[in-house]
C-alpha cells in the first residue's frame, strides 16, 4: 500500500509541478485564502466547501475537491476530528505558519500543493525493486 501511495504522491507532485511550470493552471485552480478571512469559523466553513469543490490538476485534467485524501491530510497533520471543524482550521492554521504560507486555516491550493510537495519530500527513496518469492 505504502508502494502505490508515494507512487501516486510521485504522480500528483510531478503533474502539478509540470501545470505550474508551463503555466496552464486550468480556471478556478488559483484559489486561494480571501483576504481578510480572520477567523477558525470562517475557514472552517470554507473547508467544508473546498473539500468537495477545490480545482486543482492532475494527469493534465482538473480535479476536484481533497475529500479523498482526508485520511492522509488528517494523519499528516496527526489531527483526529472533523474537517468542518474549527479545531481541524487551527491545527491547519498553525502547519500552514511553520510551512510560511498565509495562515489562514484554509486548505487552498497553495497549501495542498505544498502538502504534496512534503508528502513527497517524506517518501522513501529506496527504488530496490523487492526479489520475488518464487
Amino acid at each position: 500500500m505504502l508502494r502505490y501511495t508515494s507512487l501516486f504522491v510521485t504522480i500528483l507532485l510531478m503533474t502539478a509541478l509540470s501545470i505550474l511550470a508551463a503555466g496552464q493552471v486550468p480556471k478556478n485552480v488559483a484559489y486561494r485564502a480571501k483576504a481578510g478571512t480572520s477567523t477558525m469559523r470562517e475557514a472552517s466553513l470554507e473547508n467544508a466547501t473546498l473539500k468537495e469543490n477545490l480545482s486543482w490538476g492532475f494527469g493534465g485534467k482538473v480535479q476536484r475537491g481533497w475529500s479523498l485524501y482526508w485520511s492522509l491530510i488528517s494523519q499528516f497533520l496527526s489531527f483526529d476530528g472533523s474537517v468542518e471543524s474549527e479545531a481541524f482550521a487551527t491545527s491547519l492554521s498553525r502547519w500552514q505558519q511553520r510551512m510560511q504560507l498565509l495562515d489562514s486555516g484554509i486548505l487552498d491550493q497553495e497549501t495542498w500543493l505544498k502538502m504534496v510537495e512534503q508528502w513527497q519530500a517524506r517518501r522513501s527513496k529506496d527504488r530496490t525493486i523487492p526479489a520475488s518469492k518464487n
